[in-house]
């Protein structure tokens, strides 16, 4: 049975936030002139998260299809390297990852920002799903969630093909 998921793609612009809050032009109160400042701040670094977080993905996944699991491992998050070693790593993608073959055909579907998801640390995340062919499987997905670490570089919290 195939497992499908589907996740919501999320566009953050500062001309989509800004069109929610009041119109600053009839609202003239320094109040109303901050909020679509800080709007427009917000939307901006979203964007640029969403940027950032599209190659951090993009960097890993090279990564897992040259086979090089250690180079994978040094992608991953403070969280995930705390919770699970490096040569359990290594040995679930060489067990689960390397069976499929190589990729034929890869194309992100949804990028899904999130602020403080419940029972992780705070801070944003970001949710990416791409659609994949490999050479034994040819219907799959990969999911990849990332996390913004206290270096300001998004890491990889989690890895999980879907077939």
């Amino acid at each position: 049975m195939k497992t499908t998921r589907y996740l919501v793609l999320i566009f953050t612009s500062a001309s989509l936030l800004a069109a929610e809050l009041p119109d600053s032009s009839q609202d003239q109160t320094p109040t109303g002139a901050l909020l679509t400042e800080e709007a427009q701040l917000v939307a901006n670094q979203w964007a640029n998260w969403m940027v950032e977080g599209t190659k951090a993905s993009e960097v890993f996944l090279k990564a897992i299809d040259q086979e090089n699991y250690e180079d994978s491992w040094n992608q991953t998050s403070v969280i995930t390297k705390l919770r699970l070693r490096s040569r359990y790593w290594i040995k679930n993608l060489e067990n689960t990852r390397k069976p499929l073959g190589k990729v034929k055909f890869r194309e992100m579907e949804s990028q899904k920002p999130s602020m403080d998801p419940p029972n992780l640390p705070k801070g944003p995340y970001m949710v990416i799903y791409y659609n994949t062919s490999f050479e034994h499987s040819s219907d799959s997905g990969e999911l990849i969630t990332l996390r913004l670490e206290s270096d300001g570089q998004w890491k990889v919290l989690t890895y999980q093909v879907t077939n």
